[in-house]
């Protein structure tokens, strides 16, 4: 009997040896639990941050709205030369010219034209001009023609001649954009015009293809050296 006691006295012992080690490790389990439940959660959380998921290109672009009516004219890189873009625009109404609206470097803006860049030869690197309409139109106005001419303001001691290239785009940027027309230029002494495209435009808007002439068969007009060019248009 004492050998059995002794036996129960030591398993006793022995059990509760272990529970007292259980208590004192479920603290740490607790806590080694909680730690990995955190690191979960914020694993869980960063992961739309870390990685989020992929857009369709659609969503990246952004709206564009299309511009009716936009001109650019470019020549050397680097070169000395300063020329200049000059546009007149008129509707025709029951076969008679009205509503001018002429730009040039004297005129950046005038009614539904803008003249956004003019460079005026070196020392810039880039030589080019540029105009367009503004938001006063969301089309081309009916029945109207325009006329974009080209001047060799001053050569600034540079080489005659002097070539240079000129685009005409109607709804540029858009689905429905169009080159108007476009045309390379030789100008041969200072203060020379041409006359490099012009274009008319139907009761709608609709560009008249017929109607498109470019240098050197388009009729020249002076725009540049008239007394009215300071004014807004011919009179």
């Amino acid at each position: 009997m004492r050998k059995l006691r002794r036996g129960r006295r030591s398993a006793f012992g022995r059990g509760a040896a272990g529970a007292a080690l259980i208590l004192v490790l479920l603290p740490l389990l607790d806590l080694s639990s909680n730690a990995q439940m955190v690191g979960l959660a914020s694993a869980a959380l960063s992961i739309p941050f870390v990685n989020p998921p992929p857009k369709n290109n659609g969503d990246k672009r952004l709206l564009v709205s299309p511009v009716p009516f936009f001109v650019r004219l470019k020549w050397g890189d680097g070169l000395p030369h300063d020329i200049d873009l000059w546009i007149s625009c008129h509707n025709v109404i029951e076969g008679k010219e009205s509503n001018f609206v002429t730009i040039g470097f004297n005129r950046k803006s005038v009614g539904w034209l803008d003249l956004l860049r003019d460079d005026q030869g070196g020392p810039s690197y880039l030589n080019e001009e540029q105009a367009q309409s503004n938001s006063e139109i969301n089309a081309m106005p009916a029945n109207t023609t325009c006329r974009v001419n080209v001047h060799l303001y001053n050569s600034h001691g540079g080489t005659i001649p002097v070539d240079a290239e000129i685009i005409v785009i109607q709804d540029k940027d858009g689905d429905d954009e169009t080159l108007v027309g476009d045309a390379k230029i030789k100008l041969v002494v200072p203060g020379q015009e041409i006359t490099a495209i012009v274009a008319s435009w139907d009761g709608h808007g609709n560009l008249v293809k017929n109607s498109v002439q470019k240098f050197p068969d388009a009729p020249f007009q002076s725009i540049a050296t008239l007394p009215s060019s300071s004014s807004g248009g011919p009179s």
